[in-house]
């Protein structure tokens, strides 16, 4: 790497991008945050914006109507907001936005009973940590659903920081689904939505450990994949830095041009082969359309009713929402859980 230039990795949390930004303006640093989905940050994607692919997901079953329900943390809490805020941006109907107001006894299912309430609302977005990893808020969500009938009334729910991260797919069993019956039946509602990955993050930081290259005991399943996320952040921000000073002929890169990288280059990330994408769309973790791949999806309540499709039109008004994106998707398999594998076409 011949290029130099300062970048601030992150916020991963929405409520500290104004002050990012900010700070990246003074100091003439690139961000490049994954928190950030607001179009006006001056923002370089460290990953595929989780925003566009939920777009994605919800256009290819056209589920237009979707609620949001946070972790009590602040993290979570204003990243759902942020999440909503993108969503409408985007032309949907969003609403409503509530966070558990207590992990146990009736914080959850008060949380549900407001998307119970809503009108045509089906389909939920979690903004917490993934039981999958070891996230209590969203076990006890979806074990208060599954007791109040959501489950087989057919309501469908999207677990957020999968977005971020390979969520391991790859013959892999979970021991949280295997040791409990209610869960496992809850997470029959479950679409997982994560990012194609090579081989499982768990194996692959297990190599990494044979090879010391990780010098830890740890187990890999004690490790959040999010590491294997921040290994690639860092990584795609310093190719990023060193195409923008090829393309500039100069050897300091500043913020904003960081911002208006490219891409056009492709590197292993930490468990996957990863891409730049053009015109500063940043982080791409595959190439490919929107497809159903394997077993077609089993919805235990029956999949929620399809909207008009004029919501997730760039062309027409619905309803009163102007949709204002067009974004490609990605993959779609359905291993153990069902879930989506999602890249979008960057060259």
């Amino acid at each position: 790497m011949e290029g130099y230039g300062h970048a601030y990795i992150g916020p991963f949390n929405p409520a500290l991008c104004h002050a990012a930004a900010l700070f990246g303006q003074h100091w003439e640093v690139g961000l490049a945050s994954p928190g950030c989905l607001d179009a006006d940050w001056p923002n370089l994607p460290p990953v595929t914006p989780p925003n566009r692919v939920l777009f994605s997901v919800l256009r290819f079953f056209r589920w237009a109507h979707v609620g949001v329900v946070s972790s009590p943390t602040d993290l979570w809490e204003s990243t759902g907001q942020e999440v909503a805020s993108a969503l409408r941006a985007m032309g949907l109907p969003v609403s409503p936005v509530v966070t558990i107001e207590t992990r146990m006894g009736e914080g959850p299912r008060k949380a549900l009973r407001a998307i119970r309430e809503a009108d045509k609302v089906k389909v939920v977005i979690m903004c917490m940590s993934s039981t999958l990893i070891g996230g209590e808020d969203q076990r006890e969500l979806l074990l208060a659903a599954l007791d109040m009938g959501m489950v087989s009334d057919g309501y469908v729910f999207i677990p957020y920081d999968a977005l971020l991260y390979a969520m391991p797919y790859q013959d892999i069993v979970f021991p949280q689904l295997t040791n409990s019956t209610r869960l496992r039946h809850a997470y029959s509602a479950v679409l997982t939505v994560t990012m194609e990955s090579d081989q499982s993050f768990y194996k692959a930081f297990h190599q990494a450990q044979l090879s010391r290259e990780i010098r830890s005991v740890i187990a890999a399943t004690e490790v959040s994949p999010v590491f294997g996320t921040i290994f690639n952040m860092v990584y795609f921000v310093a190719k990023a830095v060193e195409e923008r000073r090829q393309a500039g002929g100069g050897h300091w890169v500043t913020g904003d041009q960081l911002t208006q990288s490219d891409g056009g280059f492709d590197f292993q990330g930490f468990n996957q082969v990863l891409y730049g994408a053009k015109e500063g769309r940043g982080l791409q973790a595959s190439v490919g359309s929107l497809r159903p791949l394997g077993r077609s999806f089993v919805f235990p309540g029956g999949k929620p009713s399809s909207a008009s499709f004029c919501w997730f039109s760039s062309e027409k008004a619905c309803g009163g929402g102007h949709i204002q994106g067009h974004v490609e998707g990605g993959n779609i398999q359905n291993p153990d859980v069902d879930s989506v594998i999602f890249g979008e076409n960057s060259r």
